[in-house]
């Protein structure tokens, strides 16, 4: 198979992190912000017609609270993942583009068409592909060995038309 490019990196934890809070969480993030505004004003609503407001309270608190756990939880659940997949190690990820997406990591290997990626992230620490709304080849900016980051992000525009 012809290699275009090839990414290696092990995952750090400002790579984890800055996916989990700007792609996998974040529409949750949006709508708990959202929550606690709309509990803002059923709060301040209450209080102008003389009532307690307890509910709006109460649906601040909670957007408050799931606001902070979730992208904590989230990043928790992908270590685990992935302690269980690679056997308690900490492997290198390895990504080649060719004729398609290979990706492998410990002793599990993964293929993907170009035509899956849904859309590109481009955050401080990493580049991600998503497969979906959820799911994304996490790539390290610094990480080329075949090619360079430069010369990838044109090519992957063109592979994917995203």
């Amino acid at each position: 198979m012809d290699i275009r490019f090839e990414n290696r990196y092990t995952a750090n934890d400002a790579m984890l992190r800055e996916y989990v809070n700007k792609v996998a969480s974040r529409n949750i993030s949006i709508m708990c912000v959202v929550v606690f505004l709309l509990g803002v004003l059923l709060l301040a609503l209450a209080r102008a017609n003389g009532d307690g407001g307890e509910i709006a309270a109460v649906c601040m608190v909670i957007a408050v609270v799931v606001g902070l756990l979730t992208p904590r939880l989230l990043l928790r659940e992908i270590r685990a993942t992935s302690d269980r997949l690679n056997n308690g190690k900490t492997c290198e990820t390895v990504v080649r583009f060719g004729k398609n997406i290979t990706m492998d990591e410990g002793t599990t290997s993964m293929q993907f068409e170009y035509s899956q990626i849904t859309k590109i992230h481009d955050l401080k620490h990493s580049y991600v592909l998503m497969l979906g709304k959820q799911n994304g080849i996490l790539l390290s900016k610094t990480g080329f060995t075949v090619g360079s980051f430069e010369d990838f992000q044109p090519f992957i525009r063109e592979k994917t038309g995203k």
